[in-house]
Parts: structure tokens; C-alpha cells; sequence
């Protein structure tokens, strides 16, 4: 969720495939390209960068498309809630 309203916030057009448990097709795949079947996995085509873990996602996210701006403020509302950690 938290990957999704950032590309919303940042306005970025992405491919979104989703996972869920026992999808055998998407989840190989996702093991193949990155080496774990771990989600959310990023793969920026732009920049050949390969990421898991929606705290690092955000981060680079905002460092790449969002001219080094920090997440989105309702990220840090929804962290103080949920103890999820930027």
C-alpha cells in the first residue's frame, strides 16, 4: 500500500503485477529476477535498480522521481500508526 500512494504522490506511471500466495507464474518470476520471493519487488527498467522492502522502495522512489524530496507526509502519519519505519 505504502508503494502504491507513493508512485500515486510522485505521479508516476508503473506496471503493477500482483502476487498472491500460491500464483506460481508471477512468484517464480520475482525469484528468477531478484533472488528472493519477497514482496513488494521494485524493478526500476529506468534505472536497472532491483529493490524489496516497501521502506526501501519509498526511498529510492522519492530520491529518483521526486528530486530527493522526502516521502509523502501521510506516509509519516501512517507510520506513527502503524510503527512501520521510513
Amino acid at each position: 500500500r505504502r508503494v502504491r500512494e507513493t508512485v500515486t504522490y510522485l505521479d508516476l506511471q508503473i506496471e503493477v503485477i500482483p502476487c498472491p500466495k500460491g500464483s506460481i507464474k508471477h512468484r517464480a518470476e520475482v525469484l528468477a529476477v531478484g533472488g528472493k520471493e519477497m514482496f513488494p519487488f521494485l524493478v526500476d527498467e529506468n534505472t536497472g535498480a532491483k529493490l524489496y522492502e516497501s521502506a526501501d522502495i519509498v526511498r529510492y522512489l522519492c530520491q529518483t522521481y521526486g528530486e530527493g524530496a522526502a516521502p509523502p507526509p501521510f506516509l509519516l502519519e501512517s507510520t506513527l500508526l502503524t510503527g512501520w519505519m521510513l
